[in-house]
């Protein structure tokens, strides 16, 4: 973060942009009339809401489809949890090789 920071010093409106970023985070809001006419109305959806529910959806249709498959009924009669959250954060870790991910997916699914 500092790097970013250090990035923009000296740039005109930096500051201000800066200060009003501030005050948001500290629940302080623009008045109105300095707003654009689209962002002076109330939000009629919560967008993490709406994101969280295209997720659960794709969530659970993906899940749907993999016990579907030949590997995912062969898993599923070892653990019928899978995919476990904690396996799929697992092999999403940006930290692994794509090698690494490979192998601990085929340790987990029995196929190696």
């Amino acid at each position: 973060m500092l790097r970013w920071m250090v990035g923009h010093i000296g740039i005109s409106g930096n500051e201000k942009a800066d200060r009003e970023a501030k005050k948001a985070v500290d629940r302080h809001t623009s008045d109105k009339e300095h707003l654009p006419p689209y962002l002076r109305k109330p939000l009629l959806i919560n967008p993490s809401a709406v994101i969280r529910k295209c997720n659960n959806k794709l969530n659970s249709k993906w899940k749907q489809g993999w016990h579907k498959t030949e590997r995912g009924k062969r898993m599923w009669k070892i653990d019928n949890t899978t995919p476990l959250t904690k396996f799929l954060k697992m092999i999403s870790n940006i930290k692994l090789s794509w090698e690494d991910v490979s192998r601990i997916a085929q340790l987990q699914l029995q196929h190696i």
